[in-house]
């Protein structure tokens, strides 16, 4: 019986160590945020195959997030509400992406990019002429917003595939 109770206390030891972690990470304050976070953006074309092997056009918006400082940071893959804190924005717009909002990688366990760590997550689009995103105004303006943080600005002309 002893054991298990030992076990048992080491778990939950652990488990509040790590959500105390977690709560640091996600109430990190914005000033610190500016100094110690690097935030790219990066746009990039591409050629997709289907199952069918037919090849499409399609882009990539892609983000990069460093943590310059030395307090961990919410991730952008395994994080538990990546929405919460990653936006992706057309024309200053948020997009409500819906590859932000998690599926079946969410966990509750806490994720992070620890101190001179890197992280990076994209949103894929193909360029069928129907394209719900071919429905924004061309050129299109791309920026990433991570915990309130904006990226620098890409601007792209899905249709005649050009980044400026």
């Amino acid at each position: 019986m002893k054991p298990i109770l030992l076990l048992l206390s080491i778990f939950s030891t652990i488990f509040l160590l790590a959500q105390n972690k977690a709560e640091k990470a996600s109430t990190v304050s914005i000033d610190y945020l500016r100094d110690s976070v690097k935030i790219e953006n990066e746009v990039s074309f591409y050629t997709y195959t289907n199952r069918q092997l037919e090849s499409c056009d399609a882009v990539k918006f892609t983000v990069k997030i460093t943590n310059l400082g030395s307090q961990p940071i919410p991730n952008l893959i395994r994080v538990s509400n990546r929405s919460k804190y990653l936006k992706l924005l057309y024309n200053g717009e948020d997009s409500n992406n819906l590859s932000l909002y998690n599926g079946t990688e969410a966990t509750d366990w806490p994720w992070f990019i620890e101190a001179g760590d890197d992280d990076e997550f994209s949103a894929s689009y193909v360029l069928f002429p129907d394209s719900g995103i071919l429905l924004y105004s061309q050129p299109l303006n791309i920026t990433w917003q991570y915990m309130g943080i904006f990226s620098s600005t890409e601007m792209v002309d899905l249709v005649n595939k050009r980044i400026y």
